[in-house]
């Protein structure tokens, strides 16, 4: 849950730079921001299950490692 709030407020703010704002506040989205923020969301994915699995990995030895100094 705390990696999809991330990944949302990092897609806010990334497509923040790509909305121009009108003067009736109706939005308008380029077709190159849009895709430029598709590929920000994909790699900003991507990196948060490549955290998620270093961070699994790295609890899994510090159990290791806590194991064996008990024993």
């Amino acid at each position: 849950m705390r990696h999809f709030v991330l990944g949302l407020f990092m897609g806010l703010s990334a497509s923040a730079l790509a909305i121009e704002h009108m003067q009736d506040g109706s939005i308008i989205l380029d077709r190159h921001d849009v895709q430029r923020i598709e590929i920000q969301w994909y790699q900003l994915n991507q990196n948060l299950e490549i955290c998620a699995g270093i961070v699994h990995d790295l609890r899994a030895r510090l159990e290791t490692v806590e194991k064996a100094k008990c024993t």
